[in-house]
């Protein structure tokens, strides 16, 4: 069994068709339909069913599909930091962060560690909590920071990092400015601005109540604060975002126990850390000191 093999059936997976497989390698169809039928006679499993002329991967196919993106992964990795190192380049490590950790901290945390480890060389990346773990997951990148009420521990490795407070804004002419408190039952009455589809606190309410009155969606908190400041609608948001000079800004303390996150710091559970993401990890909680919130 070859390399070969494992990049050949990876592509039939990701095509789910051994002739759109064929035409993306520059192979022939017969040659896709020799190397799944070598895997299937090597392995004694049948990987695909074929039904009226479409291509159905089997539970078998499955398993050997999360193999093989593993060991090519691997593979990649081993080819790209013996390289950097044969030519002398720094080694890279790939770090990412959900938008919370991106519009706050982020730059700055990398920035420091840039500076003590200058043999390092960081590729960072910001998105929201589904995008963020989805790359962790398919080793697009080595390690994030996230912002999330809970972790699937069966995937992730991860480790608490900073406790977060999720509070509900709303301008100084809204009916809610008087409230110091409030439960997410009398949120849910209002017009609300939410993150996009994949942000954890867009989830989290969603789980309250499916049916939000959304007035807007931003995938960026200063946008959605400014929103609120104009009364197009309450939001609920980190506390980290509100301005402590702005009166124009209410915020709210929830007393649903349900709207509580963490950041945490995040690898792949199967996958073997390195030097690098240790050094990271350790710089994170020496830099966790200046955090102020």
């Amino acid at each position: 069994m070859t390399l070969r093999h494992f990049k050949i059936f990876k592509t039939v997976c990701e095509e789910n068709s051994m002739t759109s497989a064929a035409k993306k390698l520059f192979m022939t169809q017969p040659s896709i339909s020799q190397v799944v039928l070598e895997l299937e006679q090597y392995y004694g499993v049948r990987l695909f069913n074929r039904v009226s002329k479409k291509l159905f991967i089997t539970d078998s196919g499955l398993k050997l599909q999360n193999y093989a993106e593993k060991i090519l992964s691997l593979v990649d990795e081993a080819n790209l930091k013996l390289s950097n190192l044969e030519k002398g380049e720094k080694a890279i490590l790939r770090v990412g962060a959900t938008i919370t950790i991106g519009e706050t901290f982020f730059s700055n945390l990398i920035s420091q560690f840039m500076l003590k480890n200058n043999d390092i060389e960081i590729r960072s990346v910001v998105n929201n909590l589904e995008s963020m773990t989805a790359m962790v997951l398919s080793d697009e990148i080595d390690i994030a920071i996230i912002a999330a009420a809970s972790i699937d521990e069966s995937k992730l490795k991860a480790i608490s990092f900073h406790k977060d407070k999720l509070v509900l804004t709303c301008s100084k002419s809204h009916p809610l400015f008087s409230k110091s408190i409030i439960d997410t039952d009398e949120i849910l009455i209002h017009k609300i601005i939410v993150r996009e589809k994949g942000s954890d606190v867009r989830d989290l309410l969603e789980r309250q109540n499916t049916d939000l009155k959304i007035s807007g969606v931003y995938n960026s908190y200063n946008a959605i604060l400014k929103s609120v400041k104009n009364n197009l609608g309450v939001a609920v948001i980190p506390s980290v975002f509100i301005p402590k000079d702005d009166n124009s800004i209410h915020a709210i303390d929830i007393i649903n126990t349900d709207f509580k996150r963490e950041y945490f710091i995040v690898t792949k559970k199967d996958k073997d850390s390195s030097p690098y993401i240790e050094k990271f990890i350790d710089h994170c909680f020496e830099y966790k000191k200046y955090l102020d919130f």
